[in-house]
């Protein structure tokens, strides 16, 4: 757990409740580096973006295991 203040999944609400509920997995269970943007859903937006754009990017040669 960070030792940053965080909206565990419970308590969100509005952009914050959207944006968990499109990346959260099994029992509503959202990781911590992504809780640790909470309180500025932007740059979870951001991170999601960067993210998804470098690993599942349809161009990588990596095997999907590997990451």
């Amino acid at each position: 757990m960070s030792w940053i203040k965080t909206i565990p999944y419970k308590q969100a609400s509005g952009h914050l409740k959207t944006l968990y509920d499109h990346i959260k997995g099994p029992d509503n269970n959202v990781d911590n580096i992504i809780m640790a943007h909470s309180l500025r859903p932007h740059t979870m937006e951001g991170h999601m973006a960067l993210y998804k754009a470098v690993l599942h990017h349809n161009k990588n040669t990596l095997p999907k295991w590997f990451f």
